[in-house]
């Protein structure tokens, strides 16, 4: 197994956020909030049989949705004090979305996938998770960024399959609440994608 290195990590963000700056380059923007978003994420460590403990798993969680907020924050300066860099905050927005989204998932999650979660910890995740699908969905309603809503939808159906994976033990009852719920999920997401379509 192998760690990630923190500091460097943090380093090569650094510079490739200050080279995107001063360059204007969006591509190299994403690429320093993706290593800053991984040295947030430096204590987990990787395998191929994915041994994770609960700490890791739920940490790097709240590791994500703690820079998820940084990236809002960020984007709040950014439009306030660097109006000229405004073609950077679509790239902000969806780090920040899809940061809050897979840590708000992640803390739903046990550490061995053949080990029950504890309900009261699987309450914490699906709030938080709750949450961050009622902002997101909220403000992309408000700003008419279908791109938000349907992160929105995603992360609530991957949220609405959670439960049924908890709650659910049969394996056929099991399967056809997923399918259901997959159809449901991509039926919204057309009405959705008509419904921005229809108002442009």
């Amino acid at each position: 197994m192998h760690s990630l290195d923190p500091i460097g990590l943090l380093a090569a963000s650094l510079a490739l956020g200050l080279t995107a700056y001063l360059r204007g380059s969006r591509w190299l923007l994403a690429v320093a909030l993706a290593a800053f978003a991984a040295w947030m994420s430096a204590e987990m460590t990787f395998s191929f049989f994915l041994p994770f403990s609960r700490v890791h798993l739920q940490g790097t969680g709240w590791r994500f949705l703690g820079c998820a907020a940084l990236f809002v924050v960020w984007r709040l300066l950014q439009a306030r004090h660097l109006p000229q860099r405004r073609d950077f905050n679509g790239i902000l927005d969806g780090f920040a979305v899809h940061l809050a989204g897979i840590g708000a998932v992640l803390l739903t999650l046990p550490g061995y996938f053949d080990r029950p979660m504890p309900t009261d910890t699987l309450v914490v995740g699906i709030a938080v998770l709750s949450v961050v699908v009622l902002l997101v969905g909220v403000v992309g309603w408000r700003r008419r960024q279908k791109g938000l809503v349907s992160a929105a939808i995603v992360y609530a159906f991957i949220g609405v399959g959670r439960l049924e994976v908890q709650f659910i033990d049969a394996t056929l009852p099991l399967v056809a609440s997923i399918l259901v719920t997959l159809v449901a999920a991509a039926l919204i997401l057309w009405r959705t994608r008509r419904r921005f379509t229809n108002r442009r």
